[in-house]
């Protein structure tokens, strides 16, 4: 008899009687007839695969992945796998290979080089993990599954394997690359120049509305002026036109006071106009009472000393004298305008 050691990363199972029983990580067991004994790996391994395969429009690619996965019931891979021999995860690790590349066979035969390309992970990953993970937990009518759990899987390259097909692709990508980058350009300064009149236009419309406001606000000034003014005069109104009838009323009494001033002064002028035609009427009425005395005394300085002699019996001794005494009468008495006397 000898003892088996297990390392701490390793897991010792015994198989008795057709039952499996896993003593745990870094068990040690005595070999007993009867019985077998089984250390089973529990670290991480990694299993890869690669393949060509054509895709729908005909271009081949080149597939690598990859798969991580540890023991987590090595009872259940050991039944299935021979770990007896250190052989256990190499059957493992060819298994998981076939089984992504079948799946992976079919499902990029499916697509485009371009749907293969942009969904290395998500279409391609999601289909061989699906289709793993259902086998290895024991979706194929395996009892209880691999007794492995899957860490990582993926798609880790898709490639061409054609270089002068890869050389015409990249040669178009770099064109559509270049195409889409001035597109972009110009798609970029359309933006600017439409956001440049965009905002010449908004400001036009701001200039345009603050001088409306200011049109407004000034038409409002205005209104609000004329009826300030408005309300100023009619409120003047009343003063105004109360000193309007105090000064009609000077002026009405001013002007009465002139009429009764002119009425005065005719009066006055009057009285004295009727007080001269009285002092002439007077002196008229004196002159008249003495010019036959002034004539008198006329005739008297006249005939003095002279002799008078009547020829004819029937003649007017005065006859020749009518003449003289007719002048002298006009020199002495003052005519209408008040003459002066005679001498």
């Amino acid at each position: 008899m000898c003892a088996v050691q297990a390392r701490p990363n390793e897991s010792l199972v015994v198989a008795r009687k057709g039952e499996l029983t896993n003593l745990g990580l870094g068990a040690r067991g005595i070999r007993l007839p009867g019985r077998t004994y089984a250390v089973v790996p529990s670290g991480k391994e990694e299993a890869t695969f690669e393949m060509t395969q054509e895709t729908r429009d005909g271009i081949p690619l080149r597939f690598k992945g990859i798969v991580i996965y540890r023991v987590v019931r090595p009872e259940l891979a050991a039944r299935l796998f021979d770990f007896t021999e250190a052989q256990g995860h190499e059957q493992i690790q060819s298994l998981i290979s076939q089984l992504c590349m079948g799946e992976l066979r079919a499902v990029a035969a499916g697509l485009t080089m371009q749907e293969c390309i942009e969904g290395r992970k998500t279409t391609l990953t999601e289909a061989i993990a699906e289709s793993l993970g259902r086998v290895v937990a024991g979706g194929d009518g395996a009892e209880g599954g691999w007794g492995i759990e899957l860490d990582v899987v993926q798609v880790a390259q898709v490639f061409l394997t054609d270089q002068d097909l890869r050389q015409q692709l990249e040669a178009e990508v770099r064109d559509r690359i270049r195409s889409t980058s001035e597109r972009s350009r110009i798609q970029t300064e359309r933006e600017l120049r439409l956001a440049e009149i965009v905002s010449q236009r908004e400001l036009e419309e701001e200039g345009l509305k603050t001088e409306r406001l200011h049109v407004e606000l000034g038409q409002e000034k205005a209104q609000l002026e004329a009826g300030l003014e408005r309300e100023r005069i009619e409120a003047q109104a009343p003063v105004r036109l109360l000193k309007q009838k105090h000064e009609a009323e000077a002026l009405e009494h001013e002007r009465e006071l002139r009429e009764i001033e002119n009425a005065v002064l005719g009066l006055r002028v009057h009285g004295q106009m009727l007080q001269r035609r009285a002092e002439h009427e007077l002196q008229m009425q004196l002159r008249e009472l003495e010019l036959p005395a002034d004539i008198a005394r006329a005739l008297g300085n006249l005939f003095r000393g002279a002799q008078l002699t009547q020829v004819g019996a029937g003649a007017d001794p005065l006859a020749a004298l009518t003449p003289v005494l007719a002048g002298l009468a006009r020199r002495l008495v003052p005519g209408p305008s008040g003459g002066g006397q005679g001498a």
